[in-house]
């Protein structure tokens, strides 16, 4: 039995009405019918950059024990949060800078040679905290402060900006103004014109602040250290656009 299909197609402002008409006869029609052709572009893929000297500074802190118990481990950590805690505000650093990336408690067990098993050795409980500091200036004093409070390690230290949003729309504008120029430049080349702009994308924006790769397990120290001092250099971020103009003239 000979299938037939109920409906309307249009190309190139053509109508073709089908009504109990062949399917491959219908299709047959229809592709006998002009295709529009499509119009011309450019597209343009463009970074963009703005810089800043840093005013805060970000870094992460550990806090971790092992104990016989879960419970015990939990709790030395605990203790050793609250005074951290409290170093972190007599620094001046607000509880919103300080906040948790991560806390989980596991099952400690070493490899025994002799007896070729893992031995259980009690249970860690792991607190790691990421810490702002809003002064530049005050950084070193607040991980002293983190350090001499009991804290287990002090890592990832990152230099960043508050003026990182206005940082990101100057490097979007940037990039913007690269690729319209770059846009341009092919069309000139081309013979051609720029026309209307018909599409535009921008992938996360990365941001290079000068890193300081000091990373440390804290020591007590009988006798009081220097002060940490902590050089940030120039925080750049770079935001990458793609953007699609149509072209005109030339034909």
């Amino acid at each position: 039995m000979t299938g037939a299909v109920h409906a309307n197609f249009s190309r190139e402002g053509t109508m073709i009405s089908a009504m109990n008409v062949p399917f491959a006869v219908l299709m047959i029609l229809v592709l006998a019918l002009p295709l529009r052709a499509a119009e011309p572009s450019v597209s343009v893929s463009a970074q963009g950059h703005a810089s800043a000297v840093p005013d805060m500074v970000e870094f992460d802190v550990r806090l971790q024990d092992t104990a016989p118990s879960a419970a015990r481990a939990l709790a030395l950590t605990a203790e050793k949060y609250s005074r951290v805690r409290a170093a972190l505000r007599g620094s001046g650093v607000s509880d919103d800078d300080a906040v948790s990336r991560s806390f989980s408690v596991r099952e400690k067990r070493e490899w025994d040679n002799e007896r070729k098993i893992r031995v259980f050795k009690g249970y860690t409980a792991t607190h790691d905290l990421k810490v702002t500091v809003r002064r530049k200036d005050r950084a070193g004093a607040v991980i002293d402060a983190v350090a001499g409070a009991g804290a287990d390690g002090i890592s990832g230290i990152r230099f960043t900006s508050s003026r990182y949003d206005e940082l990101q729309s100057e490097a979007l504008a940037d990039a913007v103004a690269a690729a319209r120029s770059d846009a341009e430049v092919m069309a000139r080349a081309a013979g051609v014109s720029l026309g209307r702009l018909i599409g535009m994308q921008t992938a996360a924006p990365r941001s290079y602040p000068v890193r300081d790769q000091v990373s440390f397990a804290v020591e007590k120290l009988a006798a009081p250290a220097p002060v940490t001092e902590i050089q940030p250099g120039e925080l750049d971020v770079t935001v990458q656009v793609y953007c699609s103009w149509e072209l005109s003239g030339g034909r």
